[in-house]
Parts: structure tokens; sequence; C-alpha cells
């Protein structure tokens, strides 16, 4: 196929230069000749060239004037520009090249190298016309991507809104085994799926400059418990030692974004035990200097699969996982360590690691440290915190079962909304109440909530103008947020619905008269006292059935005289030792009377998991004896009861192991310090 070639035009007033350009250019190009700037101009209506050659000093109109026409014309300002004049005094070359031209040529000029000049020009501009092509695609590629991974998100999260929010509202007491078997596996699935749908418009934000690093003032040593404590009751359920050491000399308050501290280090622990099958995994936070400055260091150790070394340069690599074959039984998306790298990067931080192939890896994290302002930190939890009475609200969402959800968390603070299935209706309804507040879908059919949203601003009235929308939307991509509360929404909640985000917007949004602030509040969900929090002291399993007996002395002493608050029970239960009420009411979705009552549950059938240990112990039935320690570990997890936990994830793998002397030695302290326990945890629950 032929290649068209490049047409170029040349206007000068000068015949015999016109000629000897064109009989010059004429074997490369399509070269068209003007005697005039006017007669250029004229024919730049029919013919857009590649190139112009133009003179400066013609009759009429000067090449000045006429490069000034060229480029203040949106259809002709790229085309390039090279001046061919008899002008050669620094002074017109200047004024030519700031006029716009590309190149500035005197005469007489050579031949050879006019020819040389004009071929890099336009070899120069078809690289920069290819290049534009390319961005104006790349651009296109990414504004197509942003609107897939917003609809993707909200098709994704709108189900999984529905699966984790009936979830956390459903009741397990009516369940048998395999049913709540079932019910946990549902809702540990439906958790799972989240985070692989959140890294991935986590990736985007990051991508696309749109992830903000926001500082605030935090408690670290909270931070550091509540990731132990998290990860801790994962480990264990895996069979696997968790271990953690703690720097006394960090801050106790830090300067930074929170959130994202706790992103990073909760994935490589999270990895670390994914990726570790028999051993222990630790967590440690201690003070460093990098290039003279201070640092908190965040390192995790496993025993795991590691890394071969010649994957070392893929570890951060996008949408990779490394070792497939060996690793295909292990979900991820192969973003988490990429996100963590890029976060790191954006709060000046970096990351270390070492690895040896079937041996295990260190990574270590390196976060800025800023000691913080104890005086700025939140010290109080609230749970449940909003009950409201005679409020009026209304639920818009096209989703019959996202309208339940709702239904369910806002029934929760005592609030009965109406419902709306459109944009349509919730116009209607809100001219027909008044109501306190709106919850409005983002993404709806026919009309969706932004427009709504505007419609129900634009009605005459101030209350139209006053009436608190709340953004309830599985649209979590970045600027999303920012777009419907440019469009007049007062707040925003991502689902599924974090009941803690529900809270807060109630508690802002809510006229003042018609809630009530439940005094239900913890000191951080009782943080561990001085002494009791260095989870590097092994305890000693002869001394522990003495130490809950004193927690049970200490209990009873509580009950004396004491209100029987939520708070106060969960004061009792925080004074027995190796109690984790952080970890426990976090499983028990925040709710202490759930988190009572599931002790008391506890407490009630531990006398048949004592006997059925003794019992198994004693006819060598090491299979129904692995069962029953399992399920102690397991419930002791969830609940936070740690040590007693650990203790019976032992118990497990030597009856697993068949190590019989171990268990035999074992089981009677063991269920010795079980029993002393539940007598502790009856005594602090005693009304």
């Amino acid at each position: 196929m032929e290649q068209t070639r490049q047409v170029i035009i040349m206007a000068d007033d000068d015949p015999t230069v016109l000629l000897t350009g064109k009989n010059l250019l004429k074997d490369t190009y399509d070269v068209f000749t003007v005697p005039s700037a006017a007669k250029l101009l004229s024919m730049m209506e029919k013919i857009s060239p590649a190139l112009i050659l133009l003179d400066v000093e013609m009759p009429e109109m000067s090449g000045y004037d006429a490069i000034r026409v060229l480029k203040a014309s949106e259809e002709t300002r790229d085309i390039p520009v090279i001046f061919l004049t008899a002008h050669s005094d620094a002074g017109s070359e200047l004024e030519g090249l700031s006029l716009g031209a590309i190149e500035y040529i005197t005469k007489p000029f050579s031949a050879q190298l006019l020819q040389k000049r004009i071929e890099n020009i336009l070899l120069l501009v078809s690289q920069t016309q290819k290049l534009k092509l390319v961005n104006e695609q790349l651009v296109q590629a990414n504004n197509a991507k942003s609107r897939f991974l917003a609809q993707v998100s909200h098709e994704i999260r709108t189900p999984m809104n529905a699966i984790i929010g009936m979830t956390d509202l459903m009741r397990t007491d009516n369940l048998d085994k395999t049913q709540l078997s079932y019910f946990y596996d549902i809702r540990q699935m439906g958790r799972a799926l989240l985070e692989i749908i959140n890294d991935i418009l986590d990736f985007s934000k990051i991508e696309s400059g749109k992830m903000d690093i926001i500082p605030i003032d935090f408690n670290l040593p909270e931070l550091f418990d509540h990731i132990c404590s998290v990860n801790r009751f994962l480990a264990v359920n895996k069979d696997l030692e968790f271990r953690s050491h703690y720097d006394d000399s960090l801050p106790e308050v830090l300067f930074a974004d929170e959130t994202r501290i706790r992103q990073v280090v909760t994935n490589l622990v999270g990895n670390a035990i994914k990726y570790t099958h028999v051993g222990c995994v630790t967590l440690s936070f201690f003070k460093t200097e990098r290039d003279g400055a201070p640092f908190l260091a965040a390192r995790v150790e496993d025993t795991g699969i590691g890394i071969k070394q010649e994957d070392f340069d893929k570890l951060f690599t996008t949408f990779k996982q490394l070792d497939q074959q060996k690793n295909r039984a292990i979900g991820g998306t192969g973003l988490g360590l990429a996100i963590t790298k890029l976060l790191l990067g954006m709060m000046g931080g970096a990351i270390e690691f070492s690895s040896d192939y079937e041996r295990g890896s260190v990574f270590t994290a390196f976060f800025p440290l800023v000691a913080g302002n104890p005086e700025k930190i939140t010290h109080s939890i609230i749970i449940d915190a909003v009950l409201a009475h005679d409020v009026a609200a209304l639920v818009v969402d096209d989703n019959s079962v996202n309208l339940t959800v709702a239904q369910g968390y806002l029934n929760t603070h005592n609030i009965f909304p109406d419902t709306a299935k459109s944009g349509i209706d919730a116009i209607a309804m809100v001219q027909q109440k008044d109501y306190d507040v709106v919850f409005m879908d983002h993404m709806m059919p026919v009309m969706d909530g932004i427009e709504t949203t505007k419609r129900i601003r634009a009605l005459p009235g101030e209350r139209f103008k006053n009436l608190p929308i709340i953004a309830l939307t599985a649209n979590a991509v970045s600027g999303v947020k920012e777009l419907v509360l440019d469009a007049g929404m007062n707040a925003f909640i991502s689902k599924p619905i974090e009941a803690s985000e529900l809270n807060e917007v109630l508690l802002k949004w809510l006229p003042r008269e018609k809630i009530e602030i439940r005094k239900e509040t913890t000191p951080a969900l009782h943080p561990v006292p001085p002494g009791k929090r260095d989870l590097t002291k092994p305890f000693t399993r002869t001394q522990q059935a003495r130490t809950w007996q004193a927690s049970i002395q200490r209990a009873g002493a509580l009950v004396y005289g004491a209100a029987t608050t939520d708070e106060t029970l969960l004061g009792r239960l925080s004074a027995i030792d190796g109690v984790d009420t952080k970890t426990g009411l976090m499983h028990l979705g925040g709710k202490p009377a759930s988190y009572f009552k599931t002790i008391k549950r506890f407490c009630e059938e531990y006398p048949h998991y004592r006997a059925t240990l003794e019992t198994t112990s004693a006819q060598g039935d090491w299979h129904n004896y692995m069962i029953q320690a399992h399920s102690i570990k397991s419930s002791c997890a969830a609940l936070g009861f740690r040590k007693i936990s650990e203790w019976a994830a032992e118990l497990e793998r030597a009856s697993k192991e068949r190590r019989v002397e171990t268990c035999l030695k074992d089981t009677p302290p063991f269920c010795q310090a079980a029993q002393a326990l539940r007598d502790a945890l009856e005594a602090a629950l005693k009304m």
C-alpha cells in the first residue's frame, strides 16, 4: 500500500525562492506555493499541511501577522511553521520564535540543511502526534476503567451489603452446631470478598492520585493491642503461635494516619499467617532511625514457606502471586504488597524484607515517628451510643434487600424508617411528610440519588434545603464521596454499613432533642492495665490457676455495691488475667449484651467440655479429645480468652500428633485452670 505523502505550503513573494524550494522538496513531499500571506490563509481553508515555510517580509501582510492568525485559530495553531527569511538579526529571530515558529532559517539557505531540518521537524511532529493520540487513548481507557470499577463496585458491594448486613443482624441463638458453622462461614467469606474488593478500589485510588493521607493524634499501644488481638485469633485458628513485642520507649501518642498504618501492618501480619502452616508469627513495634530521623518500625517475622530469591524482584508487582503452583489454594488479589509499598511511599516511609525459601520471611515497615498530642486523642469508644425517639426517617433504594438491611440497622437505634424504591417516590414522600433524615442510595434506575437530591434541594421551602440527606451507597471508588457531597448530600456511608459509622452520622445529623446518648462507653474498651500489656512475657501454667482464683476474689469484691451497667461488667471482665474484652466485643459485633450472654453460655457448657476431655483422655480416644480441645480453643479465642485458648491449641496439636505423654500430663492442670477461669467469669457477671 502506497504511503500518503506529506503536504508542505511555501509562502514567499519571491518566485525564485518558491521555484527553488519546490524543486528541492517535490520528490519527497507534495509542495504548494503561494506568493502572499493572504493567499496562504485562503489556501488553508482547503488544505491542512504538515508544515508551512513562511517568509517574513511580504506585501500587504507580513509573515509575523500571518503566524498570529494561524496560532489564534484552534484548527491551525498546531501546524508547525518555519520562517525562511533574509532577516538574520537576533531580534527578528527572537520575535519569530516568540510568535510560535518552530524554526528560523535565514536566506540564502543550504539545500541539504533545509531538507534535514524539515525531515527532523516532521519526524518530531509525527512522534508528538502519536504520543498525543496514545495519551488520549490512555485517558479514555483510564476513564473507562474508572467507570467499570464504579459499576463493578456497585454491583458486587450491593449483594455483599445484603449478605454481611443480614448476618450482622441475624440471631444465632436458635441454630444448631451445623447451622452455626454455615453461618460463620458465610460471614467470614463475605468479609474476605469485601477485602478483595477494597484492595482493588484502594489500588485504583492510589493509582489515580486520589488516596489521601490524613494524620491524626492516636494511641499507639492501643493500635498495637488491637492488631495483635485480631491476628492472634486468626493464628490460633491455624494452630500457629502468635508472639508480640512492644518497645516501651515509643511515644504513647503518635501523629500519623492511623488507618493506613493499621492497613499496612494488618496486611503484613495477614500475609504471614496466610503463608505459614507450622510454627509462629511474630509482630514487633520498636523505635529506630533512618538517615538520622526517628522512625516507627513494624517488623513481622514468620516461619512460613518463604520466598525464592529469583522472585524477590516480583514481590511488589501488582496482581502477582508468587510460587502459584504451591500457593494455588491461597486466595488473594496480588495487590496487598503493592498497595503496602505505595502507602508507605505516600507516608514518607519504606519497606524492607528478607526471606529464606521454605524457612520463613521478615518484613519491616518504617513509618516517620512524630509524637502526638495526648490532649487531642479520643479516649473512649461509643457502643450503640445513639438511641432515637420519634425520629422520622426515609430510606431510598431500588433494592428491596438493601432496604431491609438499612431498616434493620436503624431499628437498633429505635428508628423505624419509611422506604422508597425510587427517586421519584422519594421526592413525593418528602413533600408529604417532614422527615428528620433521608438515607439516599446513589445508583438507581431512571433517577439516581444525585439527581433526586438536587430536585429535593430545589423544592420551595427552607426545610428542603436544610434536610439532612445521607448517601448510602455501594459505589466506593475514588471521587464518589466528593461527587455526592457536591450534589448537596450531607454525609457519605459506604455499604456494607459499618455500625460505628452509622452511629456517628446519627449523632451528628439527628435533632439533639430526639436522641439520647447512652453512656455505655469504655476507655478504649478497657485497654490492658500497666504491667499486663507485656505480651512477650510467657505465663507459667502452674501459676495460672492461682491467678484466676485471685481474679475470682477481685471480681467478687467488685460485685458488692457496684452498679451492674455494661461498663461495670466489662470492667470486671477486664480485671481477669487473660481476658481481652476488646477482642471478645469485636467478635460479637460490639454489643456488650451479646458478649455477656455468650460468656454465660460458655460457663454453662464448660462442665461438659471438661468431662469430655477427661473421659477421652482416660480412654485414649485422641481423635475426640482433639475435637473437644479444638472446640474449646475456638470458643475461647472468639471470646478473647487468649491464654486458655493458646493452651487448648497446644493440647489439640499434641493429640493430633499423638504426643500422649503431653496430653496426659497437661490435661489435669488445664482443666483446673479453665475451671478457675469459668469461676472468675461467673463471679464477674454476677448481677
